[in-house]
């Protein structure tokens, strides 16, 4: 899978590419500190846990999502975020 996530009319960008990412110095630095965490879902939560160690597509495209100034474009196919089973608190009987 490979995507690209772009400000229109700047140099901002991250690119997802054979299990790695890339970007301009600016962003890499931003999108770098940030996925020491979970990712933002939406501007209010729920959050994203990235699946395991290294790099995980999902957080790394939320997070230059979230740090490129609009307006973006998405070249590519973004990752879709897993379906997880729900948690024990989330379930009513």
């Amino acid at each position: 899978m490979v995507w690209t996530v772009r400000a229109r009319g700047a140099d901002r960008w991250v690119t997802w590419e054979d299990g790695a990412w890339s970007a301009d110095p600016v962003t890499a630095r931003e999108v770098g500190f940030l996925l020491e965490g979970p990712a933002l879902l939406t501007p209010t939560g729920p959050v994203y846990e990235p699946m395991g160690p290294g790099p995980d597509p999902v957080a790394v495209f939320l997070n230059a999502a979230s740090m490129i100034p609009y307006p973006v474009t998405v070249e590519g196919e973004a990752p879709a975020v897993p379906d997880l089973p729900p948690l024990p608190d989330d379930v009513v009987a």
